[in-house]
C-alpha cells in the first residue's frame, strides 16, 4: 500500500498513512451509513414506495390541492370573509362595538367568539388590511382569553414584522408564554426556529435546544417539525445521528403531505436503489 510513499520523508509519508486511514474509515462509515439507511427504509420500500409515489405523483399533478397549507394559521380568511365574520361575532353577542372599529372581545374564553375573532384578526394582518386592530385583537385574546393561538400569532407577528417594526423580545415573550402556559406545538415550533438560526443580539443559536423544542412539537403531531427532527436527525445537527428514529418521523411527515419531506424521502429512496 505504500510503495508510492517510498521516495517521501518519514514525516510526509506518516501523514499519507493518516490519510490513507482516514479514507478506509470514511468509507466505511459510508458504507455502515448506508446498510442503517437500507434497513431503515425497508418498510417504505419494494409496493409499499411504488405506492406512496404514485400517491405523491398524482398530489403533485393535481398542484398540490389536497395537501396542507404551509403557513400558520393553517386557515386564513380573505377579505371577502370578513363580512360573515363579523356578522357571527355579533350574532353571538362577542363584541363590545358595533361599528368595528374599537372592537374587543366581551367573551374571550366563549369557543364560538374565540375562533371568530381569531379568523378576524388572521384575516386583518396576513392579509395587511388593518395590523394594529389585528394585533389588537391577537393581543386581547392571549393577555384576556389566556388563549395559546392568540399567544402565537401576536408573536409571529412581531417575529416576521408582519405590517410591524420587528420586535423579537416582545416575540420571545409571548412564545414562551403559550409554551409554558400551553405547551402549544406552533410555540414551540417557531421558538425552535428561533434557536435554530439565531437572533443577532437577542438569541443564541443553540442547535440542541432547537431540537428539543421541534421534538415536543412532533409529539404533538406538527408536520414541520417532524421534518426537522429527522433532518436534524439525519444529520446530526444538535442531537447524536439516528437514522432508524429519524425516517419514521420523514415518512409521517411526507404522509401527510409535507413537500421537503417527500423530496426528502426520495432522495433516500433513490441512495439506496442506485448503490
Amino acid at each position: 500500500m505504500l510503495k508510492q510513499f517510498k521516495n517521501i520523508t518519514p514525516a510526509a509519508s506518516t501523514f499519507a498513512v493518516c490519510l490513507i486511514a482516514l479514507s478506509e474509515n470514511n468509507n466505511n462509515n459510508n458504507n455502515d451509513r448506508l446498510a442503517i439507511l437500507r434497513e431503515s427504509l425497508k418498510p417504505y420500500r419494494g409496493e409499499k414506495e411504488k405506492e406512496i409515489r404514485e400517491i405523491w405523483e398524482r398530489d403533485e399533478a393535481e398542484g398540490f390541492r389536497k395537501l396542507p397549507a404551509r403557513a400558520w394559521p393553517a386557515y386564513q380568511p380573505d377579505q371577502e370573509d370578513i363580512p360573515t365574520i363579523l356578522n357571527n361575532l355579533k350574532k353571538q353577542n362577542c363584541t363590545n362595538d358595533d361599528d368595528n372599529e374599537n372592537i374587543l372581545i366581551k367573551k374571550p374564553h366563549l369557543d364560538v367568539c374565540i375562533k371568530a375573532t381569531f379568523d378576524l384578526a388572521t384575516a386583518l394582518v396576513f392579509n395587511n388590511l388593518d395590523v394594529t386592530k389585528g394585533l389588537k385583537l391577537f393581543k386581547n385574546l392571549a393577555d384576556v382569553g389566556n388563549n395559546p393561538d392568540g399567544m402565537c400569532a401576536f408573536a409571529v407577528v412581531y417575529l416576521e414584522g408582519y405590517g410591524v417594526e420587528l420586535n423579537e423580545k416582545l416575540a420571545m415573550k409571548y412564545l414562551k408564554l403559550a409554551i409554558e402556559k400551553h405547551n402549544h406545538s406552533q410555540a414551540l415550533y417557531e421558538l425552535g426556529t428561533c434557536y435554530y438560526t439565531g437572533i443577532e443580539g437577542i438569541l443564541e443559536e443553540n442547535e440542541t435546544l432547537a431540537f428539543e423544542m421541534f421534538e415536543k412539537a412532533a409529539e404533538q403531531n406538527h408536520v414541520a417539525a417532524k421534518y426537522m427532527c429527522a433532518d436534524m436527525l439525519l444529520e446530526g445537527i444538535g442531537v447524536t445521528i439516528d437514522i432508524p428514529r429519524a425516517i419514521p418521523l420523514l415518512y409521517s411527515a411526507a404522509d401527510q403531505g409535507h413537500r421537503y419531506s417527500r423530496q426528502r424521502m426520495r432522495e433516500l429512496l433513490d441512495e439506496c436503489r442506485n448503490v
